[in-house]
């Protein structure tokens, strides 16, 4: 079998295309293969993984093309008997080293569930809440939580070199930071990475998404694959996306997609609160009101080159961003336009 053919077969089998005869080779390799061991996918790009192994695999099917076609020659009509199960061992050897890679260099720890919860050396720690009010939770690092009604927290009473919780349902982070150990929250098909920051993860039962909110620092959100079945692993890389102040990932768990843009009421950086009192402004360019307009909210607000020369004059003191956009765009007669984690004025 060809690298072609080997990858075309698997992905006619995710697509629901293969004969009865195929998807029955496929489940087989599975039923192989599949063990209650987590197998991830590393951050590398699966196309620079398969180049490795399959330069691996080259030699060991070169090998075993030497011995059937010296069986070939010593038993003539037999050999065809011989080739088809010495190709089921060359596809076997094929998964197997791709497995065996990602085991040793996999480097996407996060995916699965926290350790801790099968650790026999930790002590795990539940916490839920079934009030009105949000309940304050101080972690091992200090760290805090407030839980949101009907949540329930899990997270080890002492943290190792990640600091991992468990979340079922809403809650709001205040993160302490620690360059040497990553933060992680893990939720319901979904991973949010964050070193020290303020962040908000919330969702919707009935649509199956959920949203992560970013208020200050810097936040990684990822696809949590590890209920899909190995196979959909191997063809697949997790959905995965950066955040910073002011902006969101809407995640929908049922298209396994992650959709970046900015959060509904942006505020302005603590560090740039005073820059909004000064908010009268005379004949001011629009490329430079944006600059800074962009400079005080943390995100990129820009003016397109056809309109940056007209000037803005107003005061757009105790404004929140999107009322201050309307008014600029009023007075200039253009239009405001977001994509996806910026904003354009058109």
């Amino acid at each position: 079998m060809s690298r072609k053919a080997f990858r075309d077969l698997l992905e006619r089998y995710l697509k629901g295309k293969c004969s009865p005869k195929e998807q029955k080779i496929v489940r087989q390799w599975y039923d192989l293969l599949d063990t209650d061991r987590d197998f991830e996918l590393g951050d590398a790009d699966f196309d620079e993984i398969e180049a490795r192994l399959w330069s691996q695999i080259s030699q060991k099917t070169t090998t075993i093309n030497q011995v059937n076609n010296t069986e070939a020659r010593d038993n003539g009509h037999k050999s065809l008997s011989v080739k088809k199960p010495l190709l089921a061992i060359a596809v076997c050897m094929v998964l197997l080293i791709m497995v065996s890679w990602w085991i040793n260099n996999g480097k996407s720890s996060a995916m699965g569930e926290p350790s801790f919860l099968t650790s026999a050396s930790s002590k795990v720690i539940v916490v839920s809440n079934e009030h009105d009010r949000p309940k304050l939770i101080i972690l091992p690092d200090s760290s805090t939580i407030e839980l949101y009604k009907g949540s329930e927290v899990k997270y080890a009473k002492r943290f190792d070199e990640n600091r991992k919780i468990l979340l079922k349902g809403d809650a709001l982070f205040d993160v302490k930071k620690n360059a040497h150990s990553p933060f992680v929250v893990y939720r319901e098909g979904t991973i949010t990475k964050v070193l020290g920051t303020r962040f908000l993860i919330k969702g919707d039962g009935e649509q199956g998404s959920s949203e992560v909110i970013v208020y200050d620092g810097k936040v990684e959100v990822m696809e949590n694959n590890e209920k899909r079945n190995l196979i959909a692993r191997m063809m697949t890389k997790p959905a995965r996306v950066s955040l910073s102040v002011n902006q969101r990932a809407i995640v929908q768990k049922d298209k396994h997609t992650i959709c970046e843009t900015i959060v509904e009421h942006p505020m302005p950086l603590e560090t740039k609160q005073n820059l909004l009192k000064a908010g009268s402004f005379d004949e001011m360019p629009l490329d430079k009101l944006t600059e800074k307009l962009s400079d005080i909210y943390g995100i990129g607000i820009k003016a397109e080159p056809n309109v940056g020369h007209l000037t803005f004059t107003g005061n757009l003191d105790n404004l929140e961003l999107f009322s201050l956009l309307e008014m600029i765009c009023c007075v200039t007669a253009t239009k405001y336009e977001i994509k996806g984690k910026e904003i354009f004025i058109q």
